[in-house]
């Protein structure tokens, strides 16, 4: 640790790490010691510990990531081609449409983006890269405002065209990957629009605002070629109606990345195959999620899990307007490899709605990796 004892860093980025578990990096004894030296080091999830933030690889999580119900600081870290380094025959460079829309993506979720580039042996950046940048850097000069500085979105769902949320103040930005031809409905948002226009020039948007359905008629102009943006001048900071909706096709869908969960062990898991509520090692730990019905009926709920060879077994009840559903946990050859299980019916009326999961029994050494819990409606 001499270099740390010599240039003080505030940041240490272990790189790697999968190789082996944090016992066999001895990962506590290794961060108890760059603490010892720097107690405000930030030190990423690497060495096989969460640490202070986590780094997901070539790829944006699919909600922010958490422990628990805390948020945890991320960021996704991701090269341009495929390549880390310089790679003279490596033409698979991603679009400047895709990383703008994978930037505001991540700010949108609370990321940082670490875009990676690769010098050429005599130190120059190659100008594939270099004119990607340059591009990215226009965009923002123009948009930057939406970015820069800007809080994650207050929903936790974006349905297309929205590509995302930012947040500045009393100002929410609307980020909109293909521009609408339609009205664009909103839903959600408690908080009072004062004010809609396009951030590149403030031309106005026509809205409706109806209880917690927003409408936007935005105007017929040429879209910006990655990213229009709407603004939103809001009465204050935006207060949201989290609750998730009622598809068109009645069916209703509580994937585990907009779970609650409740308890010290369970935690949304993302990347290399998983989406899921994982790390289920206390029965007593459960999870819920609320949601809202515009029309009742009765449904078929299904239930999609994974779990690993040799710790099947645990049974729980899915609950919702005081019906339950008992289910018992198979295994199904992986933790990844994910199966979808019919648990029954249950009848619903129109309005607000809870639903939980809870553990009554686990035999092995975690309840189940759970995915999702779905309802379809049945005629």
């Amino acid at each position: 640790m001499s270099c740390a004892k010599k240039y003080r860093p505030d940041g240490i980025w272990f790189d790697g790490g999968w190789e082996h578990s944090a016992s066999e990096w001895r990962s506590e004894e290794l961060l108890r010691m760059i603490w010892g030296i720097l107690p405000n080091a930030v030190i990423n999830n690497r060495a096989q510990l969460p640490a202070d933030y986590d780094t997901p690889e070539q790829y944006v999580p699919a909600a922010a990531p958490r422990r628990g119900k805390e948020r945890r600081l991320w960021e996704t870290c991701m090269t341009m081609n495929d390549t880390w380094g310089y790679r003279k025959d490596d033409f698979n460079y991603k679009s400047v449409r895709q990383l703008v829309q994978t930037l505001v993506d991540i700010v949108s979720k609370g990321g940082n983006f670490l875009l990676n580039v690769g010098p050429m042996a005599n130190g120059k950046i190659p100008p594939e890269q270099v004119e990607r940048l340059r591009q990215i850097g226009a965009w923002l000069r123009q948009n930057g405002e939406a970015i820069y500085g800007a809080d994650p979105s207050p929903f936790l769902a974006h349905i297309p065209p929205v590509g995302g949320c930012t947040v500045k103040g009393n100002r929410l930005f609307v980020h909109l990957f293909d521009y609408p031809t339609a009205p664009l409905e909103l839903w959600g948002l408690k908080t009072r629009v004062r004010k809609a226009y396009l951030l590149r020039d403030k031309t106005p948007v026509e809205f409706r605002q109806d209880g917690l359905t927003l409408t936007l008629h935005c105007p017929p102009i040429v879209p910006d070629p990655y990213d229009t943006i709407v603004v939103l001048e809001l009465d204050g900071t935006p207060e949201v109606d989290n609750a998730l909706r009622q598809s068109k096709d009645g069916s209703v869908d509580l994937p585990a990345r907009f779970a609650e969960i409740h308890g010290t062990t369970a935690r949304y898991e993302y990347g290399h195959g998983k989406d899921n509520i994982g790390y289920w090692t206390d029965a007593n730990d459960w999870v819920s999620w609320e949601f809202v019905l515009e029309r009742g009926g009765t449904f078929r709920v299904e239930i999609t899990y994974a779990c690993d060879k040799g710790t099947g077994g645990s049974e729980f009840i899915v609950e919702v307007a005081g019906q339950k559903l008992t289910g018992v946990v198979e295994e199904t050859g992986s933790w990844t490899n994910f199966v979808t299980k019919p648990l029954g019916t249950v009848t619903l009326s129109p309005g607000r709605h809870t639903l939980s999961v809870r553990p009554t029994k686990k035999p092995g050494i975690a309840v189940m990796n759970l995915r999702r819990i779905k309802f379809i409606p049945q005629p």
